[in-house]
C-alpha cells in the first residue's frame, strides 16, 4: 500500500495560514510529496523561485488552481479573461503542474443566456488550448466538474 508520500495536498488546506514557501517546507517536513498550488500563492513568490522551492523539496506539482472565469458580459472582459488564462498556463508550465483547474464561469451578470456562457467558454478554450500546446505545456486541463480534456 502506498504510503504518505503519494499524498498530495491541496494548498487550500492550508491558505490561510501558510504562505506557499510555508506550505512546501510544512508538507515536506512530514512526508507530504504532493501539492496543489494556488495562483496567489504563487505570485507571493515567482514562478522561477516556486519552481526552485519544489524541486529542492522533492515536491511533485498535482495541479495549478485556478485558471478560467472566461466569461463576462462585454468582450473587453472577455479579452482581459483570456490574457489571465494565457499567464495561468505559462505559470502552470514555469512550475511543472501535472494539470490547471479550470472553473469556466458562470452566466454573465444580469444575463440568462446560459447557451451564450457555454460558447464563451468553448471560444475561450478553442483559443487557449492551441497556445498551451506552443508553450509546450502538454498535461491536462481540467474543467471544475471533473472532465479531462488531453491537450
Amino acid at each position: 500500500m502506498p504510503g504518505i508520500e503519494r499524498l498530495a495536498i491541496n494548498q487550500a488546506t492550508t491558505r490561510d495560514q501558510w504562505g506557499l514557501r510555508e506550505a512546501v517546507e510544512g508538507y515536506a517536513r512530514h512526508g507530504v510529496r504532493g501539492i496543489a498550488v494556488w495562483r496567489d500563492k504563487l505570485e507571493e513568490l515567482g514562478a522561477g523561485a516556486a519552481r526552485r522551492l519544489l524541486d529542492d523539496h522533492g515536491m511533485t506539482v498535482t495541479g495549478l488552481c485556478r485558471a478560467g472565469m472566461f466569461t463576462s458580459a462585454d468582450a473587453r472582459g472577455r479579452r482581459r479573461a483570456l490574457d489571465d488564462n494565457r499567464k495561468a498556463v505559462d505559470q502552470a508550465a514555469a512550475i511543472g503542474a501535472a494539470c490547471l483547474v479550470v472553473v469556466a464561469g458562470g452566466v454573465p451578470e444580469g444575463s440568462r443566456d446560459l447557451a451564450g456562457a457555454r460558447r464563451q467558454v468553448e471560444e475561450a478554450l478553442a483559443a487557449l488550448l492551441p497556445e498551451a500546446r506552443a508553450a509546450q505545456y502538454q498535461r491536462r486541463i481540467v474543467l471544475r466538474r471533473g472532465e479531462e480534456r488531453p491537450l
